[in-house]
C-alpha cells in the first residue's frame, strides 16, 4: 500500500502521513489485524449429479431449462419461443 486516502476529501497522501495535505484532516492509521481464521471445507452429503435426464416424451420440439440448485431445483422451463427471457423482471418468461 503506497498511498493513504483522506476520508474527508479523498485526497491521495503519501504513506506515513498523519494529516491530509489537501484539507488538513487527521488521517486514520490502520494497523494490521492479527486475527486469523481457519477454514475446513466440507463435502455435501449428497454429491451433486451433473447428469440431468429428461424423458424424451416430456421434451418440446425445442430446449428445456432445468434448475439444478436452490429452492426450485428440478423445475423445468420449456424454451419454445424464438427468444426466452430469464431474470428478476416481472416481464421475464422465467421469473
Amino acid at each position: 500500500m503506497a498511498d493513504v486516502f483522506c476520508n474527508n476529501c479523498g485526497h491521495k497522501n503519501p504513506l506515513g502521513s498523519n494529516f491530509c495535505s489537501s484539507c488538513g484532516a487527521v488521517l486514520e492509521t490502520h494497523t494490521p489485524d492479527s486475527t486469523t481464521i481457519t477454514f475446513h471445507p466440507t463435502l455435501p452429503s449428497d454429491p451433486i449429479d451433473d447428469d440431468v435426464s429428461v424423458p424424451l416424451d416430456d421434451l418440446p420440439d425445442s430446449g428445456v431449462l432445468v434448475v439444478k440448485r436452490g429452492p426450485k431445483a428440478g423445475s423445468r422451463f420449456p424454451l419454445d419461443h424464438d427468444v426466452t427471457t430469464a431474470g428478476r423482471h416481472p416481464d421475464s418468461d422465467i421469473f
